[in-house]
């Protein structure tokens, strides 16, 4: 079959072309980075993400993911460079090996509050909780009834940012969420802190997994590390642990 002239030309104009725009997605993707993370510390870690972006070119996608859902994700091995959650899945997923072992791996406590509309004067109920899940099995209700609050109404929710959101929409006169959940969800305050004693912080572990296919991700899980990291997460309800 002939082939005129003229194709020859175009198809040598486009090659390089095509390379010049093929190095181009590749640089891209080596400053490009997927994060599992939590649900209720996505927006802290967001706005990690982007104070990280603006001193380095790279770009953290932090993508919300339910506790149930992170352990199949990375057995099916779902592309994830960085992941957060908490400590007991954090230790699961480690014993099966799909963390890097010498990568950093920070620490933050996410403190238990009952939170409440602000102005909204003295605690009241409906009070909603989180439903107890293969992802989050401890038992808010007995939380609840420990700070005497048994005697209010109580709502099952999915998670705590949906709780926060019930009280934020006027559904519910309180909620038992996490500090970070509190500080995404604008309009809420503290009405309560939960002791220790009666159920303890929630411990959020950051760390690399094995499957990067770009360079150096723990990059941002030690800019998380640091102070100023810290000092972002902390604005979030985030406290870092030595």
């Amino acid at each position: 079959m002939a082939v005129c002239r003229r194709s020859l030309f175009q198809a040598a104009i486009a090659l390089p072309i095509l390379a010049t725009s093929g190095q181009a997605r590749a640089e891209v993707e080596l400053v490009d980075y997927p994060m599992a993370a939590d649900p209720a510390v996505v927006a802290a870690l967001r706005a990690a993400a982007a104070a990280y972006r603006m001193q380095s070119e790279v770009f953290v996608h932090v993508l919300p993911t339910a506790p149930a859902l992170l352990v199949p994700q990375m057995t099916h091995q779902i592309q994830n460079d960085i992941v957060m959650a908490r400590s007991d899945i954090i230790a699961d997923l480690d014993a099966a090996g799909y963390f890097v072992e010498a990568a950093p791996r920070p620490r933050f406590a996410d403190r238990l509050l009952v939170a409440g509309r602000k102005g909204g004067g003295e605690l009241a109920g409906p009070i909603a909780f989180t439903d107890p899940s293969p992802g989050r099995p401890r038992d808010e209700v007995a939380i609840l009834a420990a700070l005497g609050l048994g005697g209010f109404r109580h709502i099952g929710a999915i998670d705590g940012l949906d709780a926060a959101a019930m009280v934020a929409r006027g559904e519910a006169g309180a909620a038992l969420i996490r500090a970070s959940e509190l500080a995404a969800t604008p309009g809420l305050v503290a009405l309560r802190e939960v002791p220790v004693e009666i159920a303890a912080a929630d411990i959020f572990i950051a760390t690399v997994t094995r499957t990067p296919i770009r360079p150096r991700p723990e990059g941002f899980v030690a800019f998380l590390a640091s102070p100023a990291g810290s000092a972002i997460l902390a604005r979030h309800g985030l406290e870092r642990l030595t």
